[in-house]
């Protein structure tokens, strides 16, 4: 029997490539603030709302929850109703309605304050880059609060960087050295979250998504550990000219 996964954040870049990376593999609910594009099934709300959230959810497998204020935003506007209550909602909703796993979209950004030399792991302290950054470690925390007290399969996903656009994802590569530290591209990003789904079993955990960087600067060990995952990617195969005036 397929799985029903519920994608949060449909209409954003990860949400468009799990969507059309995913649905031949299993039945893709899905759920923005904003209509998603060729989904007109999809149900349209924010993250306020829990009853709206919990009736999507009813029957879903697998939570994958990406909707959030992505970047560094004014914290009482916005971080604090999408990253922190939303992120509760979210879960809340997913408890309510019987959701077994949960994929939470966390960043790198937890941690992007320590140095570009070295090999950051799992188990090294949140450090994060920004405050949108801190209200990610936050989702983390909570995802394992409820499955200690509710059993429900979490993984923290730290995404690297990540860009829908080969032409950008090129020229980024090519000319900026922290984006090749950081790279996650997009048949590796769907690699991850299938692995991800599939796994017989997680329990809690928090795993690194890149693709190979140059250096492995997020390691990979929890990833592989959990997942079995290995990226297909190497940012090495991209040759780095620097920057361009």
């Amino acid at each position: 029997m397929q799985k029903t996964i519920l994608i949060t954040g449909s209409a954003g870049g990860i949400g468009t490539v799990l969507r059309k990376r995913l649905s031949d593999r299993y039945i893709i609910r899905s759920l923005d603030r904003i209509p998603t594009p060729d989904v007109p099934e999809a149900v349209v709300t924010d993250l306020s709302d829990l009853a709206v959230l919990q009736e999507a959810m009813t029957g879903v497998d697998t939570l994958i929850h990406l909707a959030a204020t992505p970047v560094e935003a004014p914290f009482i506007e916005n971080l604090v109703p999408n990253n922190l209550i939303g992120v509760y909602n979210t879960f809340e909703a997913a408890r309510l309605a019987g959701v077994s796993r949960i994929l939470f979209a966390s960043t790198v950004q937890t941690v992007l304050r320590y140095p570009a030399d070295k090999v950051v792991e799992i188990e090294d302290a949140p450090n994060p880059f920004s405050i949108y950054g801190a209200t990610k470690s936050f989702g983390e925390i909570l995802g394992r609060w409820y499955h200690e007290t509710y059993g429900i399969e979490f993984l923290g996903v730290r995404i690297g960087w990540h860009n829908a656009s080969p032409e950008h994802t090129l020229r980024f590569l090519q000319t900026n050295k922290d984006f090749r530290r950081l790279w996650l591209s997009s048949g590796d990003c769907a690699k991850f979250f299938r692995l991800a789904i599939d796994a017989s079993h997680i329990g809690y955990g928090v795993a690194f998504a890149t693709s190979h960087t140059d250096p492995q600067w997020a390691s990979l060990k929890s990833a592989r550990a959990i997942l079995g995952y290995d990226p297909d990617d190497d940012v090495r195969s991209v040759p780095f000219v620097g920057a361009i005036e």
